[in-house]
């Protein structure tokens, strides 16, 4: 019903800010953002609305899967680093053949 409305609609800023969370889990970015700026035109310095346009923009500039991908390399690196680490110190310690 939110998104029947016309555009010129005049919308306060708890519905725009729903408006935005709705377009945003569609995957409309930059409908959600447009809205979430119009919402802070309307209630400038709004905490939730200033924090929640940043956390879009910053997925939209590091999405979900590269941040994945980030985090699963530096733990498989993490992981290798520490078994070679554990391995060096077995065989140091003679309890692993040389």
């Amino acid at each position: 019903m939110l998104m029947a409305l016309p555009s010129d609609s005049p919308l306060g800023p708890s519905a725009l800010d729903l408006k935005a969370k709705v377009y945003a889990q569609q995957g409309m970015y930059a409908a959600a953002e447009a809205c979430w700026r119009d919402a802070l035109a309307l209630a400038p310095g709004n905490q939730a609305f200033e924090d929640a346009l940043s956390v879009m923009v910053e997925d939209r500039r590091y999405p979900f899967r590269l941040r994945v991908a980030v985090a699963i390399m530096a733990s498989a690196i993490t992981s290798g680093v520490l078994l070679l680490a554990a391995f060096a110190v077995l065989r140091w310690r003679g309890w692993i053949g040389k």
